[in-house]
């Protein structure tokens, strides 16, 4: 049997960063106790009225730019009704048939993959297990958070694509910021609908649902496992159960959760105590300007102003907080080097926030540290050595100037012509032979002699100024 051909489609689960849910004041917080963000609407109580958020409606419009798609100038929220521990109202208050976004396609490698729809959602609650526990616990803190479930179309042929797709759209969500992207927190997360055939011309396979996966590498393993897993029963001669199943981190295997509801299964009708959303010209345009510029744009327009290639503008862009810190860094250096100060973030202050397990906002080194630096490389005062250290020492005293450090530590190039003359000169006469073996033909016996020097000098001679001065000096017998 032919290998398969893989189709995919995804439902994205995108957590919008509003300061209060869906439809009640309580907190959308993250992390705090269990049961303490939760009032008598997310609990469905009877005689409570939800409220819609505008905040969410105004990130919705926000998104539905960036995704190339159509907005439903109406749209209206239906009740899906099933059964589930951490969904306190027995039903989940959803998008039916007026989705707020629909008719929509992101780019991904020259490939348009069309989006089908992306609707607001109350978030469930949620249930845990600590310590391998036989009970369950039913935290309802998530309960009633806002989501906008984005669906693509079943356009993804590969584990790459999907994972590309993923990838471009968990930027692009944070970048725009309208959802923080935490992904251990269930803040992105996705439902992967998986399914094979052998022929183009075939009809789409069965799909199996992989359910609420909250990171790349388990995205990726998953599908993986569904596929092969699919094609060992097909050759074997079975057919695939449309059903719902879940990733076992432990085990790299997916496992049966419940067989997949048809949509009568979920039997929607009209949220009675909500009124339908009505965008308006002004909710959209109060929404478009807080719209920053988008990603691809703004690739070209760092590329333009501060001269990086696009590789460069690329990984700068992946976090806004860096962009703004690199930014900021350019604005205060008097040399502007931009590429300096690229580097520095980069390289030397990267390798410490690795090691810290700290992010551009919460190591301690400030923009105008990283300006100033770049300003001594690029006028050749301090080495790479030089800059190395500085940084060390600025790590750990933050609120020293480079300026203090350098001056403090004697960090600086010795520059002038007779320091470093007398210093060649005395090498020189000290190595006698190297000298004649070179003056016989031995050029290589010039590098040598510059880390004679450098040595000497406790690594802090200018080496270019050595190079060019010893290569006079080294001629004369």
């Amino acid at each position: 049997m032919n290998q398969p051909i893989i189709t995919i489609g995804l439902e994205v689960h995108v957590q919008l960063k509003t300061k209060t849910k869906l439809f009640s004041a309580s907190p959308a917080k993250f992390g705090d106790l269990p049961n303490t963000n939760v009032s008598v609407i997310d609990m469905g109580l009877p005689g409570v009225l939800p409220v819609l958020n505008k905040e969410a409606v105004i990130l919705a419009v926000m998104l539905s730019k960036c995704l190339n798609a159509k907005l439903n100038k109406q749209s209206s929220f239906a009740r899906k009704n099933y059964f589930y521990p951490d969904l306190p109202k027995s039903y989940q208050i959803t998008q039916d048939k007026s989705p707020i976004i629909y008719d929509g396609f992101l780019m991904i490698n020259d490939k348009k993959i069309g989006i089908e729809r992306a609707h607001l959602e109350e978030d469930a609650g949620k249930s845990q297990h600590p310590d391998g526990s036989k009970n369950s616990y039913i935290d309802l803190n998530r309960a009633g958070q806002a989501l906008l479930e984005i669906v693509t179309k079943p356009e993804l042929t590969s584990t790459s694509e999907a994972l590309t797709f993923l990838k471009k759209l968990h930027h692009l969500v944070k970048y725009i910021d309208v959802c923080d992207g935490n992904m251990q927190d269930g803040s992105f997360r996705c439902d992967a609908n998986v399914s094979i055939r052998y022929k183009a011309s075939d009809p789409l396979g069965t799909r199996v649902e992989l359910k609420n996966i909250n990171s790349f590498k388990f995205v990726e393993k998953a599908i993986e496992y569904e596929i092969q897993r699919q094609h060992v029963l097909i050759t074997s001669g079975e057919k695939i159960t449309q059903e719902t199943r879940l990733f076992n981190e432990a085990n790299g295997k997916t496992y049966s959760m419940r067989k997949k509801e048809n949509l009568a299964d979920y039997r929607y009708f009209p949220e009675p105590d909500l009124p339908a959303i009505i965008i308006t010209d002004t909710l959209e345009q109060e929404a478009l300007k807080r719209l920053p510029t988008l990603p691809e744009v703004r690739i070209n327009e760092i590329c333009d102003e501060y001269k990086l290639k696009i590789s460069e503008a690329e990984l700068l862009i992946d976090s806004k907080d860096i962009e703004k810190f690199f930014i900021e860094a350019c604005h205060l250096s008097q040399t502007k080097s931009f590429k300096t100060i690229f580097n520095i973030i980069f390289a030397d202050l990267s390798a410490y926030m690795n090691k810290h397990q700290l992010n551009i906002a919460s190591q301690p080194l400030t923009a105008e540290h990283i300006a100033h630096l770049a300003d001594n490389i690029s006028n050749q005062r301090i080495s790479q050595p030089m800059l190395k250290e500085i940084i060390k020492v600025l790590w750990d005293n933050p609120s020293y100037s480079v300026e203090f450090v350098i001056k403090d530590k004697g960090l600086e190039l010795i520059d002038d012509d007779e320091s470093l003359i007398n210093m060649i000169k005395e090498i020189l006469s000290s190595n006698p032979n190297q000298h004649a073996q070179y003056l016989s033909g031995k050029d290589k016996l010039f590098g040598f002699f510059v880390g004679q020097v450098m040595k000497a000098s406790k690594g802090q001679a200018n080496p270019e100024k050595v190079s060019k001065l010893l290569k006079d000096l080294i001629k004369e017998k």
